[in-house]
């Protein structure tokens, strides 16, 4: 097992992660033989990372993530996206065991056990997991545009229109936030984020082709880890072909989002179809408000 990087004072008791899940899975009432399927899923590197109770969150976490070290002055940063919580992990495997089928499953647990992609891969199940077993799922679809790209999934609850979804974990604008209260110092408390809003929706637009929102709805999922500026956000949302991008969800690894639409898009349907829970204000905030 791995040398654990948590702050001391965060530490209470130390497991396996093995150990963490059968835990973790107490709360969702899961048995031991399931726990067991589980656990048989988990590629090497994760079974070798550390686990703990922290004491934080009062919840097991694992150690497995690299640290943040674009930073001025050389500085390294530890946070809490290094140590994601177990029953965060259960809840992927959960899902992804029982709606991929076996060769998508065997991809996703390949990339999953990559550390310096892991919660990119976390990402793509995440902004699903509340969708009922009812709703058809279908996983890394081609790109209609003819480029050899993949849309991360394609969601369809009869008789409404499929939905293609686009998932994307964006880091970039957290590293600059970080790096400017690194060079703000002691007044480092007045800095508020500054980032190019239109980095979180870069890559998307060829992944999709010209459509109909009520033939196919198009948009992408971007989680992120600081809050945006609303009037720019939706500034660089508007300018996005609306042909393509129909919708974007802006979320953090929790699920609590806000959603921009075209005014073509039904909302309701929107929010109903991929389980929103919209609380804007923990996604953005006004400048200087």
């Amino acid at each position: 097992m791995r040398r654990l990087r948590a702050p001391s004072f965060l530490v209470g008791e130390r497991s396996s992660l093995g150990e963490a899940l059968r835990q973790a899975a107490v709360e969702i009432d899961l048995d031991d033989h399931a726990v067991d399927d589980i656990e048989r899923l988990l590629p090497a590197t994760l079974i070798e990372s550390p686990c703990f109770f922290i004491r934080l969150t009062q919840a097991w976490c694992y150690d497995f993530d690299l640290p943040i070290d674009r930073l001025p002055g050389d500085r390294i940063a530890i946070g809490s996206a290094m140590f994601p919580p177990v029953r965060r992990l259960l809840d992927v495997l959960l899902f992804a065991s029982r709606r991929l089928v076996e060769d998508d499953l065997g991809k996703y647990l390949r990339r999953l056990g990559d550390e310096s992609r892991h919660h990119d891969v976390m990402a793509e199940v995440l902004v699903v997991l509340s969708l009922p077993s009812d709703v058809s799922l279908a996983f890394e679809v081609p790109a209609e545009t003819g480029n050899c790209r993949t849309v991360d999934w394609r969601i369809h609850r009869h008789p409404q229109p499929p939905v293609l979804l686009d998932v994307k974990n964006r880091t970039g604008d957290a590293v600059a936030f970080l790096a400017s209260l690194v060079t703000a110092g002691a007044s480092a408390s007045t800095v508020q984020p500054t980032h190019d809003h239109a980095v979180l929706f870069q890559g998307v637009l060829p992944k999709f082709a010209e459509c109909s929102p009520t033939d196919c709805l198009q948009g992408v999922w971007v989680i992120t880890k600081v809050k945006q500026e609303e009037t720019e956000l939706n500034t660089v949302f508007d300018a996005l072909d609306a042909t393509r991008v129909h919708f974007a969800v802006i979320s953090n690894m929790n699920r609590e989002c806000i959603a921009l639409s075209r005014a073509s898009v039904d909302r309701a349907l929107l929010a109903e179809t991929l389980n929103l829970t919209e609380r804007p204000e923990r996604i953005v905030f006004r400048r200087d408000s």
